[in-house]
């Protein structure tokens, strides 16, 4: 099942979004620049511009009443990496 983030989960986003990066880049970057990215991307300023782009909507994925983790979807200006044959 997944559920809408509201802006009220945005601390809770920020956690398991730093939890899931850390563990999928940790063994490429030094602490310091996990640091670094995690200011500039999950920040809760960040986050809140985030979930209120009308073009970027976050969805946190459940198993029973647990938060499993995220998925954000992207269209228009809110897409910032080029996909190919899109752009």
């Amino acid at each position: 099942m997944i559920r809408k983030v509201e802006k009220a989960d945005v601390g809770v986003l920020s956690k398991i979004a730093k939890q899931t990066f850390r563990e999928t880049f940790a063994h490429d970057n030094t602490e310091e620049q996990l640091q670094e990215y995690f200011e500039e991307a999950y920040s809760l300023k960040t986050l809140l511009t985030e979930l209120e782009n009308p073009e970027s909507e976050t969805y946190f994925i459940m198993h029973e009443e647990y938060i499993a983790g995220f998925l954000k979807v992207n269209w228009g200006s809110a897409q910032t990496e080029r996909i190919r044959g899109c752009f």
